[in-house]
């Protein structure tokens, strides 16, 4: 196209400046604050990382019991639940029902939840040490099925243990942030390469 191609005298070409005149998406959002916390965590945001969460938990429980390996489910996560969402509010449309668009915030809040399913299902033990001590376990290993090494646990238990493992690096990262020293080389040559 001979409006595409920049002129002799190094003008741009058109498609240059109708790229420099496109804002992105984050120019549209600059100066614009974000929601409060419980226009965030929505209704609709919640119930959408249950479903998604379950959903992904399952796959993540079906791959670390067949093959012992679960893959990281970060960006599996974000396209799945993206579509599921538009896919969603689209159906709402037609069928006679408004419903906004889910927005940034409430995209983050599934996404986030999502991770954290597949995550705790995965690192919570659930694949691995809890059924490991069962007595169905310990009975199709050859041993007796009693005694020391066969341990059913109550809810509870698995409950605390969840909130605990979900919780430690949390726990952990908050009071490493305020001791962290970024006086190191390695981090002044990283805060250089960002500015």
């Amino acid at each position: 196209m001979a409006g595409d191609v920049a002129g002799a005298g190094g003008e741009p070409s058109t498609k240059d400046k109708e790229h420099e005149n496109a804002s992105s998406v984050e120019a549209l959002f600059v100066g614009v604050p974000p929601p409060l916390w419980w226009r965030q965590v929505t209704v609709r945001s919640v119930v959408a990382s249950v479903f998604l969460g379950t959903m992904f938990s399952f796959m993540a429980f079906r791959m670390g019991m067949t093959i012992g390996l679960v893959p990281s489910f970060n960006m599996a996560a974000s396209m799945v639940s993206f579509f599921v969402l538009n896919s969603w509010t689209r159906l709402l449309g037609r069928c006679g029902v408004p419903t906004p668009a889910f927005n940034r915030q409430e995209n983050v809040v599934v996404q986030t939840c999502v991770i954290a399913c597949c995550t705790l299902a995965f690192y919570g033990g659930f694949m691995s040490f809890l059924p490991a001590m069962s007595d169905t376990v310990a009975k199709a290993a050859g041993g007796p099925g009693t005694g020391n090494t066969v341990r059913m646990l109550p809810i509870s238990k698995i409950i605390a243990f969840s909130f605990l493992t979900g919780f430690s690096s949390l726990f952990i990262t908050l009071p490493l942030t305020q001791v962290s020293d970024f006086s190191f080389p390695f981090f002044k040559m990283i805060l250089q390469v960002e500015e």
